[in-house]
């Protein structure tokens, strides 16, 4: 990597994670505020509303990560912008088909309450569906100071509508659904006026927008199907446990997957950078970042599981209501660490080398497993820690499967160290679950400091780099 692009990658990871922090600390306050000021009940509508909001890229087709796929590593002013413009029509017709079905979904549904989070949901499609555009195709072409933008806009502004839930006349779900679609709203009207190109100006044959369009569907319809699918792995457990369990059971486990995904805000930083630069990058130099990339997460991972501590003390010491999912947070961590590995590592790399079938098969065949271990679990036992454990089997089986297919794509055999990760994981599980959580955390914090004076010159060397960057 050229001292150029090396400046450039630090000043774009500067601009993401600079969003990605105002993310993380707006994820925690709704992580720990919402559930305590807000009902059980109006808690679990709550996040039957987020769970099928970010679901709802089902409706585009593919169309924005076909965008992505095809025109990731161009500049912006490269973009073909009048095919793009006559295509970005026939895509929000799609949108407002979308949207229509499930309104006439909501009304079909006797639950005034459940009927109220489904016409919410319709009003997302037309929102996400268009801010989702601007916001991959910024990706693509590398303009990641407008995309900080766009990450990061929504959430002050809903943060700071939390406010209002200090007075009990605004502590129901209802309230924080109008303000979760009015802030996206704003975002949605300063990127029509910012980034107007993408959609007024000259443009191209009608017959060539279609063709766009499903030119763009067909080649991110795979990438979209695997990133939906790999999100449900988990997901389907809080289906299974919404319509098999009662409205508190999903609250609980709901607020579990809420704590855990907090730490889990910060990879999107890299991930989203790490993408464009490698499309830059020679194939060859491919295995030295992958190799790079993995080491630094298994770091990155033992801060990610320390997290669990004050995680539970959080729950005994402020949320009492919460206090069931204290027996599976810690299988929540351990799977939030796997997510991060899937996210940051396989699937960008899985991106890179243009591996989406491969991408589609293994998450889709993660999907069907976790669905039919989550189901039997649930049936058999009536208990989420059933519904937890089969998405950590399917986790564990989906990561580091993906990670040896990767290397052998690339022309490695995978050697015997790939089982620290693993063993580390379990190990984790084991302490926190066998022993007090003073006790725990004492020896997890000791096994972390054994680890990092173990791998002391990799922490150094990588420490030397990141300096190195900077001058």
């Amino acid at each position: 990597m050229t001292d150029k692009s090396r400046s450039a990658f630090l000043r774009h990871f500067i601009y993401v994670f600079g969003s990605q922090l105002i993310v993380l600390i707006s994820g925690f306050i709704k992580a720990l505020a919402i559930p305590v000021l807000l009902g059980l009940s109006d808690y679990g509508y709550w996040q039957i509303y987020v769970f099928y909001t970010v679901h709802i890229g089902l409706f585009t087709f593919g169309y924005g990560d076909g965008l992505y796929l095809k025109y990731g590593g161009h500049g912006f002013t490269e973009l073909p912008l009048p095919r793009i413009r006559s295509a970005n029509i026939v895509y929000l017709g799609v949108l407002m088909l979308g949207k229509v079905a499930l309104v006439a979904f909501a009304l079909t549904n006797s639950d005034p309450d459940r009927q109220t989070v489904y016409l919410a949901v319709a009003a997302n499609v037309i929102l996400l569906g268009l801010i989702s555009i601007v916001s991959l195709t910024l990706q693509a072409t590398n303009e990641l100071k407008g995309y900080a933008f766009i990450n990061s806009a929504d959430k002050v502004f809903f943060t700071l509508a939390l406010l209002a839930l200090l007075s009990e006349d605004f502590q129901t779900f209802t309230y924080l659904i109008g303000a979760d679609i009015a802030s996206k709203l704003v975002v949605l009207l300063v990127l029509l006026q910012r980034y107007r190109p993408l959609f007024l100006g000259s443009l191209a044959r009608r017959a060539e927008g279609v063709k766009e369009f499903f030119d763009s569907a067909g080649a991110g319809i795979q990438l979209l199907i695997a990133n939906l699918s790999g999100m449900l792995v988990l997901g389907v457990g809080r289906i299974i446990v919404e319509y098999q369990g009662a409205l508190g059971h999903y609250a609980h486990y709901a607020f579990s997957v809420s704590l855990a995904n907090v730490v889990l805000i910060s990879i999107t930083a890299l991930s989203i950078v790490i993408y464009p630069t490698l499309r830059r990058q020679p194939r060859d130099n491919y295995l030295l970042y992958f190799d790079k990339t993995t080491r630094a997460y298994a770091v990155f991972a033992l801060v990610m599981l320390t997290g669990y501590f004050p995680a539970l003390a959080f729950i005994e010491q402020v949320a009492p209501a919460y206090q069931p999912v204290a027996v599976f947070l810690n299988a929540m961590f351990v799977i939030t660490v796997l997510q991060g590995k899937m996210q940051l590592v396989n699937n960008t790399y899985y991106k890179a080398l243009r591996l989406e079938r491969p991408m589609l098969v293994a998450n889709l065949a993660s999907l069907l497993i976790a669905a039919a271990l989550s189901w039997l679990g649930f049936v058999w036992f009536h208990s989420i820690l059933a519904v937890v454990y089969a998405a950590l089997v399917t986790m564990l089986f989906r990561v580091y499967a993906s990670e040896i297919f990767l290397l052998r794509h690339m022309g490695v055999k995978p050697e015997l160290q790939l089982l620290a990760e693993p063993l580390i994981l379990g190990g984790f599980l084991l302490v926190t679950s066998l022993l007090s959580a003073p006790v725990a955390a004492g020896l997890w914090l000791l096994m972390g400091a054994s680890l990092a004076l173990i791998r002391r010159a990799a922490l150094r060397a990588a420490w030397q780099q990141l300096r190195g960057r900077r001058r």
